[in-house]
């Protein structure tokens, strides 16, 4: 037997205070039940950081620093970097929450453009803009409660809006007047059709309508409708010899005519496929790409798709509306 028998209040302490979570001095356990809290503050963020952006010290001091942790008990835990470049958005999102260790993991979504940068409101280099491959972007933010405030540990890059990328192009320098003009015209073609849903679009739109392409030899195509209760028709364009680098090149005879209404179907059909696989986009015109100007009512694009067999069959399609077949002949003699 133990001479020396441990209390039994002793013993009863020992064992709750194994049952209380280890926090730093300054952190409080958090729980699922403050979830509403946690995604109310990020969504909160979310919107300033569109309208606003983490992109000087000033707009942190003024805006965002009462949201963030850079530190526990005198302990850094937290730093940000000096962004120069950041994500053009057309939408952002809270889309779940959950409890994880001594804090909440906030799931955000984010319908992402392409990327700006570096010199937009920075460092004053010239910007540039590069389309995303893939629109839908998921992110998470780690959310701590800091003496019964809730504070943002971690969170994404810059997400920033249209309206506000485009205002902080402008503030350029005129060295950049040409990459300026042109990340703008960039940003607000991307952003005129959310192209998620563009795919999805069911039929052919209302008129006016047109849609232009140049196929990867340059010959011309034009399908159009002016009006409703109109026909829609197309125009055939070719190279001819005389227009070609070669001097040799025809791409047969013009024609013009009328679309049955399976053919537009099709077209719309296969234009939009085409239009909204950012995966199918070549970085510039480049012989053997496809160019092509979609205009309805309340949209319009411009693209560029790469050489692959998508645009093969698109080009396929499109053999129904040419008279002769393209290819070289004999030179003038």
């Amino acid at each position: 037997m133990n001479p020396y028998p441990i209390p039994r209040i002793f013993l009863l302490t020992l064992a709750m205070l194994c049952l209380i979570p280890v926090t730093g001095y300054g952190e409080s356990a958090m729980s699922a039940s403050d979830c509403d809290a946690a995604k109310a503050l990020v969504e909160k963020f979310l919107k300033l950081d569109a309208d606003i952006g983490r992109l000087s010290s000033e707009d942190y001091k003024k805006h965002f620093d009462s949201m963030i942790v850079y530190k526990i008990d005198g302990k850094i835990v937290h730093e940000e970097p000096g962004w120069d470049m950041f994500t053009v958005i057309q939408s952002s999102k809270v889309t779940g929450c959950q409890s994880e260790g001594q804090g909440l993991q906030v799931q955000v979504a984010y319908e992402s453009l392409g990327d700006l940068g570096p010199g937009a409101g920075s460092n004053g280099e010239c910007s540039s803009f590069k389309a995303n491959k893939i629109l839908k972007e998921e992110g998470t933010f780690e959310v701590l409660k800091i003496k019964q405030d809730l504070k943002i540990k971690n969170s994404p890059s810059p997400h920033v809006s249209v309206a506000r990328s485009l205002e902080l192009l402008e503030k350029e320098g005129q060295a950049c007047s040409k990459e300026k003009v042109e990340a703008k015209r960039q940003i607000r073609q991307a952003a005129i059709i959310p192209v998620t849903s563009y795919a999805a679009s069911q039929g052919s739109p209302q008129a006016p309508w047109q849609v232009i392409y140049r196929d990867g030899s340059d010959n011309g195509y034009k399908f159009w409708k002016d009006t409703e209760g109109e026909t829609a028709r197309f125009e055939y364009s070719p190279i001819q010899p005389k227009e070609s680098s070669t001097g040799m090149y025809s791409g047969g005879e013009p024609t013009k005519g009328v679309l049955k209404p399976e053919q537009v179907e099709e077209l719309w059909q296969r234009a939009r496929r085409l239009g909204a696989d950012l995966s199918l986009r070549a970085e510039g015109r480049m012989k053997g790409t496809g160019v092509f100007n979609v205009k309805e009512p309340k949209a319009y694009l411009e693209f560029t798709i790469a050489r692959g067999p998508q645009l093969a069959a698109w080009d396929q399609f499109l053999s129904a509306f040419r008279r002769g077949t393209p290819g070289l002949v004999s030179p003038p003699k």
